[in-house]
C-alpha cells in the first residue's frame, strides 16, 4: 500500500513496501517529449547522488 510521506511543487513521494517512490508532475507547458526526457533525467540524476553517499 503507498503512504504519502511529501508533497512538494515539482513531485510526490510515497512510501511503499520500505521503497520510497518519486513521482515527479508533468508540465503541460513544455513539449511532451522534452518534459518525459527532463523528469526522467532529474529522477536518475537524483538517485544516482543518493547512492553515491
Amino acid at each position: 500500500m503507498k503512504k504519502i510521506i511529501a508533497q512538494g511543487a515539482e513531485a510526490k513521494l510515497f512510501l511503499e513496501d520500505n521503497k520510497i517512490i518519486k513521482n515527479r508532475f508533468l508540465k503541460s507547458y513544455r513539449i511532451k517529449e522534452i518534459d518525459e526526457r527532463l523528469r526522467g533525467f532529474r529522477t536518475r540524476r537524483e538517485a544516482r547522488r543518493y547512492c553515491k553517499n
